[in-house]
């Protein structure tokens, strides 16, 4: 991969901004000022893409869980997601820094504790501070308008509350609806009585604060339908999302629009893809020009001992007759890793804009019958969350313009060429399992003459013989090709003196080779082992009863690897 600095897609990383003007220190720019790139954005402005541009308004307003106005887009901030979850990239997700995830009764993952919550304590055990505990008792006792004790509070009950008040989640509080609220629709809400959790019964439950009678429909009603009318599921006043509307219990757009998931596609320039309304390619561009708000998981491969580089692949909805894939790369030692791996949020500028320069890649790549194009990101903010155990990372407010690569992977833009835009993206990257006889003290016993063992060592580490120099004499032959990929750990003892053979078939065209030793992971005592140009390896060793041979299914090259089945027979005397 060549070095790039000072070319024209990259100026920004050589310290002037092209204009022989040094960026301004924040401490230089004005009283409600931002330092961005070679300027200082106003209050009416923002830092894009090392640019100052206005500041777009947000529609509706924004609240809740998203105060933040960004760019048009209403986002999170540190203190506004619910309990276990954070703020990433301007998105609310699932905490990610409990490990071993959280499950069962503490299913809620909050500043890296799993803790409980209401409902997740099993029997009569109730869920306080985050741990499931016995009921505490209330003292004093409880009477009057509180009479009921309910984890050592005293609540209210529906007839407990004097005139004009209603029971809300267990306090009296005056109510603002004229009449006033019953008991089983307590909360005033502009002006409108709702039900809460606790005031519909045991027959009914309270759904968008409406008491709904005990569901006869099956399978139950949920999502955009979650009321159980006469057996049929159908819609509620906000069920169906900001845009669409409930009308005669289905969630119907707008005319002109069709309804995809929560929200509406205009017919003609949008269509309804997994979900989510997707822009219709414009001529001569098979790729959406535009992505809204995108959720994703894939796998990620970490490569290299120890890793040096973190690849994900992940799919876009696409237009018919065309598939978009996002290729998302960490590089150690380029970019923004120039120092190692990290976490952190940041604009993609300089380095990051050029496929052959950049530490943290985003190349989109659109690929139908005819031909691929790909679109390198031209900005973009970057929240990453996680790099070990797995990567975990949002995009937002991104940009990407279709490229041609050279021989070294530098990245150049096409003229008139096809263009995409991202408003967000979450992207969850699972590290596939490594194999359980990865390295030494979990190899794999093997047994003689039984059937063809099935393996894998597309996910193992890289972690013995990867220094040609270090091999022994009996072993140097494997040095023509190497053993710097990826192995897994077999055993085997004799239980009589004589030859035996290890035969090794690969169940896809991966080059795969053996080797063996009596003291596991050792290299340097190898005592035999084989590598040829055939699909199936077969090693013959002459065995001592009682002695333990490790045997390793190794690669030439860490990026291979796949599965096969290994099976050890007696072989004949020479």
């Amino acid at each position: 991969m060549a070095a790039l600095c000072c070319s024209a897609a990259l100026i920004m990383s050589c310290g002037d901004g092209g204009n022989g003007k040094k960026p301004p220190k924040p401490e230089q720019c004005e009283k409600n000022q931002t330092a961005c790139g070679t300027a200082c954005c106003s209050a009416e402005e923002e830092c894009v893409a090392v640019q100052c541009v206005p500041k777009a308004p947000c529609s509706p307003e924004c609240s809740g869980a998203t105060p933040l106005c960004e760019a048009g887009i209403c986002k999170c901030n540190e203190s506004s997601c619910g309990v276990g979850m954070v703020c990433a990239g301007g998105i609310c997700v699932a905490d990610p820094s409990c490990d071993p995830p959280c499950a069962d009764t503490t299913p809620l993952c909050v500043n890296g504790t799993c803790q409980c919550d209401e409902s997740s304590c099993e029997g009569h055990l109730v869920c306080i501070s985050g741990a499931c505990i016995e009921p505490p008792p209330c003292e004093p006792a409880c009477s009057g308008a509180t009479p009921l004790c309910v984890n050592g509070v005293c609540q209210c009950d529906e007839t407990s509350c004097g005139a004009g008040e209603n029971c809300v989640e267990g306090a009296c509080v005056a109510s603002a609806c004229e009449p006033a609220c019953d008991p089983t629709l307590p909360l005033c809400v502009d002006g409108v009585c709702k039900c809460d959790g606790l005031s519909c019964g045991e027959d009914a439950t309270c759904v968008l604060g409406v008491c709904v009678a005990a569901q006869d429909c099956d399978p139950l009603c949920t999502g955009t339908t979650p009321l159980c009318v006469e057996t049929q599921c159908v819609c509620a006043e906000s069920s169906c999302g900001p845009v669409a509307s409930c009308v005669s219990g289905v969630c119907s757009c707008d005319a002109g629009s069709t309804m995809c998931g929560l929200d509406c596609c205009a017919d003609g320039t949008e269509s309804c893809i997994e979900g989510s309304c997707v822009a219709t390619a414009i001529d001569g561009c098979a790729v959406s020009p535009t992505y809204g708000m995108l959720n994703l998981a894939a796998t990620a491969f970490p490569i290299g001992t120890p890793t040096n580089l973190i690849t994900m692949e992940v799919p876009f909805p696409a237009n018919e007759g065309s598939t978009t894939q996002l290729l998302i790369e960490a590089r150690k030692g380029y970019g923004r890793f120039a120092e190692g791996f990290s976490t952190g949020e940041f604009e993609l500028s300089g380095a990051e804009l050029n496929y052959g320069t950049c530490g943290l890649c985003f190349l989109l790549h659109n690929s139908t019958e005819e031909e691929t194009k790909r679109f390198m990101v031209t900005r973009g903010h970057v929240t990453i969350t996680s790099v070990s155990g797995g990567f975990d990372l949002t995009l937002s407010n991104a940009a990407f313009e279709e490229v041609t690569l050279d021989a070294s992977n530098l990245s150049t833009p096409v003229q008139d060429g096809c263009t995409v835009t991202l408003e967000s993206a979450v992207f969850a990257g699972t590290f596939p399992p490594v194999p359980p006889n990865d390295l030494c003290g979990g190899e794999i016993a093997l047994t003689l003459g039984a059937l063809p063992l099935a393996g894998d060592n597309t996910y193992a580490t890289p972690a013995y013989g990867n220094t040609p120099g270090d091999l022994s004499s009996a072993c140097a032959p494997l040095a023509t090709w190497g053993l710097a990929g990826k192995e897994v750990v077999y055993s085997y003892t004799p239980a009589e003196s004589g030859p035996f053979t290890i035969t090794v078939t690969p169940s896809r065209l991966t080059d795969l080779a053996i080797w063996y030793s009596t003291t596991c992971g050792d290299i340097a005592t190898c005592e035999g082992g084989i590598d040829t140009l055939e699909p199936e390896e077969t090693l013959t060793i002459t065995g001592v009863a009682g002695i333990e041979y490790f045997i390793f299914v190794d690669t030439f090259d860490p990026t291979v690897g796949g599965p096969f089945t290994i099976q050890v027979r007696a072989a004949a005397a020479p």
